[in-house]
């Protein structure tokens, strides 16, 4: 009903478990590729039955799900996430809640972002409920995970999330520090020769800096006011 009218909104049974996947930039031009293979793999794919299901894996969380975020944004999807572990082991229970999903997906084109860090592999009942979600959903659907997984049931591709080269850390580098960069006299290969960063932590790192830059000039005007 609300579809039919141009209402879009989550149905109430789905709150508390999916999120909306937040958009993100600054990918490594060899993550961006993947993106890009990723999103042909399923353009390929979406006349031919049922869409395959995506893993990605690797081992930083927030690049997993940034690479998830430009697929569907490049298809025209919404995205979102859902971590595994809240799936419900009973299978009338876990049906229920895949038609609810399967339905939000197709009335407003939405593609599931699958969390399977915290999903423990020796619960056999929860390793059930991820196979079963699997084999009977139809909507686009993305695994994330450090290490691959091998659930029965629907056709999975993988792929191994790289990680940025030291060409590539250097220039996700400069982009975070914009005109900063050229005034750190040499510091800036030691940064990347040091540390293996993505994008998200070196803005993370950066944003820190600035306040402890920032710090010392607070307290200097403080101590410079009249008592």
């Amino acid at each position: 009903m609300h579809a039919l009218v141009g209402v879009t909104h989550l149905d109430e049974r789905l709150e508390g478990l999916v999120r909306p996947l937040a958009a993100s930039e600054g990918l490594a031009p060899s993550q961006e590729a993947l993106v890009q293979e990723i999103a042909a793999a399923w353009a390929r794919a979406a006349g031919e039955g049922l869409l395959p299901a995506v893993q990605l894996c690797g081992p930083r969380l927030e690049t997993r799900r940034a690479i998830a975020a430009q697929v569907c944004a490049l298809l025209g999807l919404d995205s979102y996430r859902m971590p595994a572990a809240v799936l419900p082991p009973q299978p009338g229970e876990l049906a229920r809640l895949r038609r609810v999903w399967d339905r939000q997906a197709i009335l407003g084109e939405r593609a599931l972002l699958l969390e399977c860090d915290d999903l423990d592999r020796q619960e056999a009942a929860r390793e059930s409920a991820l196979a079963l979600w699997l084999e009977g959903g139809f909507s686009p659907t993305i695994l994330s995970s450090r290490e691959r997984r091998a659930p029965p049931g629907r056709a999975l591709l993988s792929y191994d999330v790289p990680k940025p080269s030291t060409g590539e850390q250097r220039g996700l580098w400069q982009a975070t520090l914009g005109g900063e960069a050229a005034r750190l006299d040499g510091h800036l290969e030691r940064l990347v020769a040091q540390f293996e960063l993505e994008a998200s932590a070196m803005r993370s790192a950066w944003a820190l800096s600035l306040i402890h830059i920032s710090e010392p000039t607070r307290q200097d005007t403080r101590s410079r006011m009249p008592s």
